[in-house]
């Protein structure tokens, strides 16, 4: 095995294992992206005098509980 060969065959090794270790890492981050993207989606939901409670639960097992609340705006025009 010649020099070039050799440090070909180092190369790729490290690229395949730096490249596994980022395909787990976006693995891991992934679902932390979308609950983040999910919560300031309802965030921006809410009307003047909403709540939104939410409750997470660590464990065994992951559960979030949400409770949106909030009010219907007033239309205009008609009357109540």
């Amino acid at each position: 095995m010649d020099t070039a060969t050799a440090v070909v065959t180092i190369v790729t090794a490290q690229t395949c294992a730096l490249l596994g270790l980022l395909l787990r890492l976006r693995r891991r981050v992934r679902p932390a992206q979308i609950q983040d993207q999910s919560l300031t989606d309802m965030a921006k939901v809410i009307t003047h005098g909403g709540q939104l409670e939410f409750n997470e639960e660590r464990g065994a097992g992951r559960r979030p509980r949400m409770t949106l609340t909030h009010t219907q705006a007033p239309t205009k025009g008609r009357a109540a």
